[in-house]
């Protein structure tokens, strides 16, 4: 599209003005995700997992928060 421009009173054109006439809509190319808002399938929503590492008789857990929600159980 060829555009002619004048230049008024010494001063650059201005660039033309687009007005969106409808929304715009994107569509994800990415591979779909956990839904942000519902609950991580990876914990269950519970934020984490209870890991056993009991050996020798003692007994051993500690709490691992699910790297997919960051601990808060629901998809960011």
């Amino acid at each position: 599209m060829n555009c002619f421009c004048l230049s008024v009173g010494g001063q650059k054109p201005r660039q033309p003005v687009l007005y969106l006439t409808r929304a715009l809509t994107f569509t994800p190319t990415a591979p779909a995700g956990p839904v942000a808002g519902g609950a991580v399938g990876s914990c269950g929503g519970t934020g984490g997992t209870t890991v056993d590492t009991s050996a020798d008789g003692v007994t051993r857990q500690h709490w691992q928060t699910c790297a997919t929600c960051n601990g808060s159980g629901v998809a960011r």
